[in-house]
């Protein structure tokens, strides 16, 4: 039930990471106001009603107009606000028992960024929640699990930007992404256990080679609802 607000949430954060595409949307829907008001005007000129090729025009221009006042709020719409109406809508699910009685979002134990839970059949995805700034500069932290038999097994996948320095001081920004493995064994809507790969504290990281020094190892999680 989550999936349109879900599919709302990642066109914003893909029109985010592009300026262009609002620019040309944009100009798009000025074009079809303008063809609209163009119907209008033939539409007063006419007697008789306008001609059949400004009707088919006035009628494209309302349904692109109607199309775009809608995308429209839904990209200037604050984030909190269609999250909100994703945790309105689950709950009218679950009271019909069309869901299964999850919460949306949960939260380390012993702290840290809030994880965001989707279901779609034996099929889990989780995303790490960053702060705004860190989302549009093309950051994220998703994970894909998949049942299997009790417990929920996948990969995750962390993209960050990190900084290094060459001979000359001079600094480059370079884009990272890792994969580990993550693991739940125990799920109730109260609490969610498992593990997940991940590398020590004490561990290098080479920017450049987007490397760490050691292997990761699994360190277990308790996760609760937030």
């Amino acid at each position: 039930m989550e999936d349109p607000v879900q599919t709302l949430l990642a066109i914003r954060t893909w029109l985010g990471q592009r300026p262009e595409v609002v620019i040309i949307a944009g100009v798009w829907l000025v074009m079809a106001a303008l063809f609209c008001l163009l119907a209008i005007f033939q539409i007063g000129r006419k007697p008789g009603g306008p001609q059949p090729r400004f009707r088919f025009v006035g009628y494209a221009a309302n349904l692109v107009l109607a199309i775009g006042a809608f995308a429209s709020v839904m990209y200037l719409m604050p984030r909190y606000m269609l999250e909100n109406a994703q945790a309105t809508v689950r709950g009218y699910a679950e009271r019909a028992k069309l869901v299964a009685p999850y919460p949306l979002r949960w939260k380390p134990g012993e702290g840290g960024a809030v994880k965001q839970l989707r279901f779609q059949g034996d099929r889990l995805e989780i995303e790490t929640l960053r702060p705004t700034p860190a989302r549009h500069g093309g950051e994220f932290a998703l994970a894909e699990l998949r049942k299997q038999g009790s417990k929920y097994v996948g990969v995750t996948e962390d993209r960050f930007t990190c900084v290094w320095q060459d001979a000359t001081a001079e600094e480059h920004h370079k884009e990272c992404t890792e994969e580990l493995s993550i693991e739940m064994t125990s799920f109730t809507p109260h609490r969610i256990e498992g593990r997940v790969q991940s590398y020590r504290g004490d561990s290098a990281f080479n920017c450049q080679k987007c490397a760490h020094s050691g292997p990761p190892s699994w360190r277990p999680f308790v996760w609760i609802p937030e």
